[in-house]
């Protein structure tokens, strides 16, 4: 063989194995494209979630309580399904339900990373709920309050009794205030107390500012007690069923007005003078002699 012959072939084989590792390299790249491109409720889908690690499950009359064994929560899962069968109870009375017996698939990762490792969706919460799923997924921490919480189940239950929401302006604001609302209060402390206390030293956006401003719920903290203060204002003074009312039909900033009989800046104002109000009154308590009196 010749040696031009001899450089021919060896060039020939060069490019058939560069066309081979071309194809590999394309392949590979879809195979990645395609894990990066699953959506946040892909990732989270019970059937996938189940299938990516080794889980343990604890069912009990409302929940399937899935943890990790060899983690704190498998140590503590008597008590933290004892704890949300009481959780879903009480929502069941607050919001006068009747109890058909809906299950929660319940998902408790040991901290962030162990959800990451899992589902691949990174992490943003605590706890959260993904209704379409009937799924709660929970990071644990040391005093187990994530996992023992009623405000995702508060989400859970309202999702399968009353729909996910109108797609409106008022959704967040009616959603996650019926949620904090479930609690009683926002760490131990009254929710008019905290969101009056909070407003008058400018750290808390009202109401009205939250609804019209979304990208406010990106970057403050205490939007939730407040979204709670406002939703506990309005059962006390308009009922239940009118707040609920709002959350399934508030399509659009004019709702609330047919609903209440108020503008959403009206009543927002009634709100935010009545918290100072209740600022005021708590700075500069009565002295008793005027507090009988009053009474």
């Amino acid at each position: 063989m010749s040696i031009g012959k001899f450089v021919s072939l060896i060039i020939k084989k060069i490019k058939v194995k560069k066309v081979f590792l071309n194809i590999s390299l394309l392949l590979l790249a879809i195979c990645l494209g395609f894990c990066h491109s699953l959506s946040f409720m892909e990732l989270n889908k019970p059937e996938r979630v189940l299938s990516q690690g080794v889980w343990h499950s604890y069912i009990t009359r409302h929940f399937n309580f899935y943890y990790r064994p060899g983690y704190r929560s498998s140590v503590y899962i008597d008590s933290i399904a004892a704890k949300q069968e009481e959780n879903y109870s009480e929502v069941l009375k607050l919001f006068n339900l009747y109890d058909y017996g809906y299950k929660v698939k319940y998902f408790i990762f040991e901290d962030f990373k162990d959800y990451d490792n899992i589902t691949g969706a990174g992490s943003f919460s605590n706890t959260y709920e993904i209704g379409n799923y009937g799924a709660v997924y929970a990071i644990d921490n040391d005093s187990l309050s994530n996992v023992t919480g009623k405000h995702e189940i508060t989400h859970f239950l309202v999702d399968n009794f009353f729909g996910f929401g109108a797609p409106g302006p008022f959704k967040w604001l009616t959603g996650e205030g019926m949620a904090v609302w479930s609690d009683g209060g926002w760490y131990g402390e009254d929710l008019f107390d905290f969101a009056a206390r909070k407003l008058r030293n400018d750290e808390i956006s009202s109401p009205y500012f939250i609804v019209t401003h979304p990208e406010a719920r990106r970057i403050q903290q205490n939007i939730y007690p407040m979204a709670g203060a406002f939703t506990k204002f309005m059962i006390r003074n308009y009922g239940l069923a009118k707040f609920l009312n709002l959350y399934q039909k508030g399509y659009t900033l004019d709702s609330f007005k047919a609903i209440f009989g108020k503008t959403f800046y009206e009543q927002n104002t009634i709100f935010e003078n009545f918290l100072k109000r209740k600022f005021d009154e708590k700075s500069n308590p009565l002295p008793s002699s005027q507090l009988r009196r009053k009474r």
